[in-house]
């Protein structure tokens, strides 16, 4: 599978200077960039060749529910949807972000991940639910402790 680059809003904004063709991101990315210098390099990108791919809400609904990535933004969320989307084509995605959380889930989801600079996870954290007051873990289905009835929080392991 031939690689293909996905690339967050801190690409744009910290001016990566990467010699990579094939370098897609989102209409969410790209609608978050406000610095006046990440539009002229969006633009300076474009006219090269970067890809800006529309991704429909519903999709983003889709991944909402499928995981437990409330800490994701609807553009973090985006750029996932868009790696799948890009593997289902027969390409191998390499998300570029300088975003622990999005670089966390990515890599559980088996994607390839470059941090920016030197903001790159050591280690993956998996979110679990889990009670507070009684100590128990439960699977992803339950909202609710089975003993207390406390909502359940999301701790990472």
């Amino acid at each position: 599978m031939r690689n293909v680059y996905v690339v967050d809003s801190g690409f744009f904004i910290e001016g990566i200077n990467v010699n990579i063709s094939d370098v897609y991101t989102t209409s969410h990315v790209e609608k978050e960039i406000k610095s006046y210098i990440a539009r002229i390099r969006i633009e300076s990108l474009k006219s090269q060749g970067l890809k800006i791919v529309e991704i429909d809400d519903k999709d983003i609904d889709n991944i909402k529910k499928r995981l437990n990535c409330k800490n994701l933004s609807d553009t973090d969320i985006s750029l996932i949807a868009l790696c799948f989307k890009l593997r289902e084509k027969g390409y191998n995605p390499v998300l570029i972000t300088n975003d622990y959380s999005l670089q966390n889930i990515a890599k559980i989801l088996g994607f390839e991940v470059l941090g920016i600079g030197s903001k790159r996870i050591r280690k993956v954290y998996f979110p679990i639910k889990y009670c507070k007051n009684c100590k128990i873990y439960y699977s992803d289905d339950e909202k609710f402790c089975k003993n207390c009835n406390s909502k359940l929080i999301i701790k990472y392991i």
